[in-house]
């Protein structure tokens, strides 16, 4: 005799970048097991690569989940969680002047995308009078790759053209379009590299403007009695013990 199946609800929510409703349902025992064997390991790329993993198994609606912006990722995936195992969370803190842990209570339904800044996509930069190129959100399979942390602010230029290079969707002159993917890394650097300082600051606002998942949370020490304003960004900042950005 098989043994029963468990009814498993399904939900719906929106796509931040696109706005297109997708449907899912909550991640299983098994989904909550992959998370917890990433966050222990304290790698970001291992983290990207078990929020896709979740992300594949409880998304119900055809999508392909690489063509999914990095803020896309994390918003479906504290959505998928807030009906897995509760919208209550209390994330571990570190007070930046004495570094004691203390614990805030939030409720995941109050996290939203940071859209402030949000812009039409692609995104186009004339690098000259002639020369230009389109931008898109930097994306799942991207950040797999790359290191999150060296990014924009970091001091890892290297890293920061990385980044660039594969944000770009297509780049043009007055008379074609060329395909970056028909290009190597290198090459693309390079043509960056070319590019008039003050066109360039056009291309690294893009970058540091992107919309995030975040949330601003009031903290007060238990040890130093330290009150914070924090900006809790990403999904380790979440689940795991962090040290936010203050405001």
């Amino acid at each position: 005799m098989a043994l029963p199946k468990i009814g498993i609800p399904t939900y719906e929510t929106t796509i931040p970048s696109t706005g297109a409703t997708i449907s899912f349902r909550p991640f299983l025992v098994k989904e909550e097991k992959i998370l917890l064997l990433a966050l222990e390991t304290g790698d970001k790329k291992a983290q990207y690569r078990a929020l896709k993993e979740i992300l594949k198994n409880c998304i119900t609606t055809e999508i392909n989940i690489n063509d999914l912006a990095v803020f896309d990722i994390e918003y479906l995936f504290i959505q998928i969680r807030g009906k897995s195992i509760g919208e209550s969370l209390e994330p571990v803190v570190v007070c930046p002047k004495c570094s004691t842990q203390g614990r805030l209570r939030i409720n995941l339904a109050d996290i939203k995308v940071n859209e402030e800044n949000k812009i039409e996509i692609p995104y186009k930069v004339m690098l000259s009078d002639k020369i230009g190129i389109t931008l898109v959100y930097p994306k799942l399979e991207m950040m797999e790759k790359i290191d999150p942390e060296k990014a924009v602010g970091s001091g890892d230029t290297e890293t920061v053209f990385k980044i660039i290079a594969k944000c770009i969707d297509s780049i043009f002159d007055e008379n074609e379009s060329y395909d970056p993917k028909q290009y190597s890394e290198k090459e693309l650097i390079q043509f960056i590299e070319e590019t008039p300082t003050e066109n360039f600051k056009k291309v690294i606002e893009f970058i540091s403007n992107m919309p995030r998942v975040e949330k601003k949370v009031n903290f007060r020490c238990p040890n130093c009695g330290t009150e914070k304003q924090m900006i809790l960004r990403g999904v380790e900042d979440f689940f795991g013990s962090a040290s936010p950005t203050t405001t």
